[in-house]
């Protein structure tokens, strides 16, 4: 025999709505340390980008005034040094 759907038994109950509330506040935390660590690491390249961008543009400064005078060329090794920052795996 069928039994009659009782009117009552529509929808969620509140622990039902609890609990789905609960997790997705987990998710969402977690979701927001991995930006976190995301963004952190996105400025620390950029920082290295900087660096290395100063130092090129030292360097250049500096052949340029080299040009002008009998100052002693920079070679590529060392060059390749001043552009080793500790930490880049370079």
């Amino acid at each position: 025999m069928r039994r009659k759907k009782n009117t009552k038994d529509k929808g969620f109950t509140i622990v039902e709505l609890v609990v789905v509330l609960a997790i997705l506040a987990l998710l969402l935390t977690l979701g927001i340390f991995a930006l976190q660590k995301y963004t952190e690491k996105a400025q620390e390249q950029s920082l290295i980008v900087d660096c290395r961008s100063a130092v090129l543009a030292y360097y250049t400064l500096w052949m340029e005034k080299q040009a002008k005078s009998e100052i002693p060329i920079i070679t590529k090794s060392e060059l390749a040094s001043l552009l080793e920052l500790p930490g880049t795996g370079n």
